[in-house]
């Protein structure tokens, strides 16, 4: 899962929202120490989402399925097309307005902006400059969004082309994700009830 995905998967609080969103810059344990017991929340919830995501069938099955042209990326465009999909399904699936909720994010994101890591700033930063996070329902947002991340891997890959992956199998990918989707949703709100619980 994307941005999109693990800022939805959050729930309400806002500092746990901050931490998930942090997720992918902090390395190590060490940070149970450093940050509010929230935002450790966050992070911790970053952490269960992508080994969830990980280790599903539904999203083995997906990224085997463009395993040869991807290899290695393969979980990265997945959680690219994952994020694409919830944005087209947002109305069923949320209920709400995405471009608000985007906003919101985007708020967040710069009222918080002084404890983000320094990776975490950058990528917020462009993230709102472009609205990723509202762009992402239209097939030309997630072509800029591979187009960006083939220009900053350092190995050679298809990226940039990605999309075209997802017009293909499309029908696919979207009878997976749902099924998947629904089943993390319940998992995190769980995961939170357990972090909680544990304060």
């Amino acid at each position: 899962m994307n941005y999109l995905a693990h800022a939805y998967l959050s729930g309400q609080d806002p500092e746990v929202l901050i931490g998930n969103m942090m997720g992918d810059a902090i390395k190590g344990y060490g940070f149970l120490d450093k940050y509010p017991k929230k935002i450790s929340t966050g992070i911790l919830l970053h952490r269960f989402i992508d080994d969830f995501m990980d280790n599903h069938e539904l999203t083995r099955q997906g990224k085997k399925r463009i395993w040869q042209n991807y290899r290695h990326y393969s979980g990265v465009v997945l959680d690219i097309y994952y994020d694409h999909l919830l944005a087209k399904n947002w109305s069923i699936i949320v209920g709400s307005d995405l471009d608000e909720f985007a906003k919101s994010i985007y708020s967040l994101l710069r009222e918080n902006r002084a404890i983000l890591p320094e990776e975490t700033q950058y990528l917020s930063d462009h993230m709102i400059r472009h609205n990723w996070l509202g762009n992402y329902p239209h097939l030309e947002g997630i072509e800029r969004t591979f187009q960006g991340l083939s220009r900053r891997t350092k190995f050679s890959n298809n990226m940039a082309t990605a999309a075209k992956d997802l017009v293909l199998h499309f029908e696919e990918f979207e009878k997976e994700f749902l099924v998947f989707f629904d089943e993390i949703q319940s998992a995190c709100v769980q995961k939170l009830k357990i972090f909680e619980s544990n304060g």
